[in-house]
């Protein structure tokens, strides 16, 4: 007899495994499963082993869910030591990578879900997504080998989608009323080099900004060695959002020589300037790790100088963590008492950097995305990636507003006309596309 049955997804790290969780779970929902933010019948844990911290939160997820006595699969990046304990563990059933996408079906075999539950596509992915931005991972894997870096172990070479089908998912995705879409991979700036000689994810981003109608187009990470000129002749193309993540690492050539980067600080900051010079208020995000193998006091602070001077708009901080399998597990750790306290150091200037930026666009105007309502809020995503609060509600999912003030890790707008061009959003009217 068919059942009621309910799932619960927790996912850990990067962009590429929220999407592919989101795909679990669209797939459940056509099934007949339903989905619970907590407490579902069936535990499916999408882990990562990027960081030490990640194999913690996954540890935890798993004995709470051993402790609510729910079904628990895994899957995702698992690093060795954990794999080792959980294969010993008869509870818990563990599907590999690369049949992650087989989930959907397996649970229907397994538990026979009722399938007057079950949903339409459409129905499938608004609930499975639940918000107005749409991940959409478009390759996979990354052969650089960093030596601190556990991902090309654990996802394999790099393995690019065809670009008819993240065209036709995303013409779906757009169908169905989703109005940003943010485009992910392990190694998004290498898409394409794969396939046949001209793909690319610059010629992948012309077809997609080419397309009318009501939405835009986000990236997330790319290797500052993947900034290619085709890709940086297309930054300020107006449906493109003004906000690139660009993992910096550090700001030691010594100790990028020895993280395996292939480029210097100097070669860094070039690639700011030149995107600055073309949206002069763009928001640039990056990853820090602090406390690597080898930082001296001096190291330290040439990676201080560099995000002063990139003016990042947000930074991930990362303290270095020994991964199984790396290079730089081999080698003689930081006590962890300095990379605390580098890693408070670096904390303080992000907040100051932060704080900067965001001052820098009050009195601008701001392209918002309408998120919903936080108490007496109505809450946006701007453009170029801050959080923006209007006390008016705002016509439209869209629309355009005016920075006012700085206000929780945002700013307050008002949605009165007016304002000055920033600098970023001058490439809306006068872009030459």
């Amino acid at each position: 007899m068919s059942k009621n049955l309910s799932f619960s997804i927790f996912t850990l790290g990067c962009k590429v495994n929220q999407y592919e969780s989101q795909l679990i779970a669209k797939g459940l929902l056509e099934f007949g499963f339903t989905m619970k933010e907590r407490g579902g019948d069936i535990y499916i844990l999408n882990s990562c082993a990027v960081t030490a911290r990640a194999d913690r939160k996954a540890r935890q997820i798993i004995y709470r869910a051993k402790r609510e006595r729910r079904k628990l699969f895994i899957t995702g990046c698992i690093s060795p030591t954990l794999l080792a304990k959980l294969k010993e563990d008869e509870e818990i059933t563990i599907i590999p990578q690369e049949q992650k996408e087989q989930i959907p079906g397996f649970l229907r075999e397994k538990f026979s879900p009722s399938p007057r539950l079950a949903l339409s596509p459409r129905e499938a992915t608004k609930i499975a997504i639940g918000r107005k931005r749409a991940f959409v991972s478009v390759q996979t894997g990354c052969d650089n080998f960093c030596s601190y870096c556990i991902v090309p172990f654990l996802r394999g070479k790099p393995k690019s989608r065809p670009p008819k089908e993240v065209l036709e998912e995303i013409q779906q995705l757009l169908q169905y009323g989703f109005k940003e879409i943010v485009l992910c991979g392990i190694r998004l700036g290498k898409y394409g080099r794969d396939l046949e000689e001209g793909i690319s994810l610059a010629s992948l981003l012309k077809e997609i900004l080419s397309w009318e109608g009501d939405f835009r187009i986000r990236l997330s990470s790319i290797e500052p060695m993947d900034f290619e000129e085709e890709l940086i002749g297309i930054v300020t193309h107006p449906k493109l959002c003004p906000h690139f993540h660009i993992p910096l690492q550090s700001g030691s050539d010594k100790i990028l020589r020895a993280m395996g980067r292939s480029y210097s600080a100097g070669e860094f900051l070039s690639l700011i300037e030149v995107i600055r010079k073309r949206i002069p208020l763009v928001n640039i995000t990056t990853d820090v790790i602090v406390g690597f193998p080898g930082e001296s006091e001096e190291d330290f602070n040439q990676t201080l100088n560099v995000c002063e001077e990139a003016e990042f708009g947000k930074i991930h901080i990362f303290p270095f963590s020994p991964r199984p399998y790396t290079e730089a597990a081999k080698w003689d750790d930081l006590p962890p008492q300095i990379k605390r306290e580098r890693a408070k150091v670096l904390h303080s200037l992000e907040e100051k950097l932060s704080f900067s930026f965001r001052k820098k666009l009050i009195g601008t105007e701001l392209w918002v995305l309408l998120q919903g309502r936080r108490g007496n809020m109505w809450e946006g995503l701007s453009h170029n990636y801050v959080k923006i609060y209007t006390e008016e509600k705002p016509p439209n999912e869209f629309f355009w507003c005016c920075g006012e003030e700085i206000y929780e890790g945002g700013l307050k707008a008002n949605l009165r006309k007016g304002g000055q061009d920033n600098g970023t959003l001058c490439v809306l009217y006068d872009s030459g596309w």
